[in-house]
């Protein structure tokens, strides 16, 4: 499978001095294995770049999915600029937190009405099909998706896929440390995620940024690093970048993690995700 970041970015866009390394496109990533299918996880600004890859590749979307982990602003507003779903013959099968296909479309179909776009989604019509997450898991192509609610405002899943033993776990915008009653403690985050190659997962904050932004639906870097360890992952991606973070507070993020499990002897590789980035798994 390949890998690929065009939104890394929480909350709002951030580009600007001091972000070029890391980019500051929200959040957009893409996976393909190797038949083909193009898997796209939310629709930030990131997938704008996306689109403009695909165009100058000359791509078709024949056999491709758009995953939506939930639906606030930072993870649909680049929809509207996705420039191949306006093309005809492109296809893009859509699905996400939401069961009922005809809500599906009305919540992404919303940032698009009058007066806040002059382009409607009924432009999008012949190439976006809404289709039902089935609650069991599915399957798209030769890769097995599983997926889970995280803690979050509002419904938010994480998808774990898996093709010919590896496995990418994508978990962004997740408490894992939420003090809410009926949160969903660590451990069973650390299960969903056992022995995945890659662990994609919310490190939003440090931990001294974490007990004013409790309740918010996102984690620190030394909560990602437990996750990573309690499931005994191998690679730990640190995503979701808070806006106010430039490049150098991630790599600081980036080094404290690599300490403290240098620290536990634990053999985990991190690093954070970046605008534009591919990694072939």
């Amino acid at each position: 499978m390949k890998l690929t970041f065009w939104g890394t970015r929480g909350s709002i866009p951030s580009p600007g001095k001091g972000r070029e390394y890391y980019g500051g496109n929200t959040t957009c990533v893409e996976i393909r294995p190797d038949s083909g299918t193009q898997i796209i996880i939310d629709a930030g600004t990131g997938i704008r770049e996306l689109g403009n890859d695909m165009l100058k590749n000359k791509s078709v979307a024949q056999d491709s999915y758009l995953l939506f982990t939930h639906f606030h602003w930072d993870h649909i507003q680049g929809l509207p600029f996705f420039v191949p779903a306006y093309i005809s013959g492109n296809n893009f099968k859509v699905m996400g937190v939401e069961k009922d296909r005809e809500k599906l479309k009305e919540i992404i179909s919303n940032q698009m009405k009058v007066p806040y776009f002059p382009v409607t989604l009924d432009t999008m019509q012949n190439q976006l099909s809404f289709l039902e997450l089935f609650p069991d898991g599915t399957e798209i192509g030769d890769t097995r998706i599983n997926y889970i609610k995280t803690n979050h405002p509002q419904d938010t899943l994480a998808f774990r896929f898996e093709k010919n033993g590896r496995i990418i776990t994508f978990m962004t915008d997740c408490e894992l440390n939420s003090g809410a009653k009926d949160a969903r403690p660590l451990e069973f985050f650390a299960e969903f995620c056992k022995d995945s190659d890659f662990l994609i997962v919310d490190a939003q904050f440090t931990q001294d940024e974490l007990p004013n932004r409790f309740g918010w639906g996102h984690s620190s870097n030394m909560d990602a690093l437990r996750l990573a360890e309690l499931s005994c992952s191998k690679n730990l991606i640190l995503f979701h970048h808070d806006p106010a973070h430039n490049d150098e507070f991630i790599d600081r993020m980036v080094r404290d993690v690599i300490s403290a499990a240098n620290e536990k002897k634990l053999d985990i590789n991190c690093f954070a995700a970046r605008d534009y980035e591919s990694i072939s798994t």
